[in-house]
């Protein structure tokens, strides 16, 4: 279940952020997303998670590097 942050202070840039992170992470293919918040949300390990996807811990975590370099592209794209 994607939820979205509500923001109650820190003016109109930090809102802009806050609904551009929680954008670009909902944007995300549903396999990205589940890592995503298996990882750092649920905070289970790379290699719990590798394990139920049938991948190496390696491969996982660059998958999630790249997924992280992605997101900090956009986000330097749109707030740089």
């Amino acid at each position: 279940m994607r939820t979205l942050v509500k923001s109650g202070s820190g003016g109109d840039k930090l809102k802009a952020e806050v609904e551009f992170i929680e954008n670009a992470i909902n944007a995300l293919s549903e396999g990205d997303y589940k890592v995503m918040l298996a990882v750092f949300v649920d905070k289970r390990s790379l290699r719990s998670v590798a394990k139920s996807l049938y991948m190496s811990h390696s491969g996982l975590r660059y998958k999630i590097e790249n997924t992280i370099k992605e997101l900090a592209a956009l986000y330097k794209t749109v707030f740089s």
